[in-house]
């Protein structure tokens, strides 16, 4: 959904979060103590579709090291 174009559907209807002001509504906690991460959200305009990314390599270190891997 990055490059503007939805995988499910195919549409170019994407929406982002990115360069609004951040907010709870943009964030997301790895504990309940821990300080709201960032993250980017994309929508569909045609399909709904919903992505969610982590919005940086710190971010992204910050979950790795304190949330359990899937194994499967």
């Amino acid at each position: 959904m990055k490059d503007g174009k939805c995988p499910e559907c195919g549409s170019d209807d994407v929406h982002s979060n990115i360069g609004l002001p951040t907010n709870q509504g943009n964030a997301i906690r790895i504990g309940i103590w821990s300080s709201p991460i960032p993250v980017d959200i994309y929508v569909c305009g045609n399909c709904r579709c919903v992505r969610t990314y982590v919005a940086g390599p710190y971010a992204l270190k910050k979950i790795v090291e304190k949330w359990p891997r899937v194994n499967g």
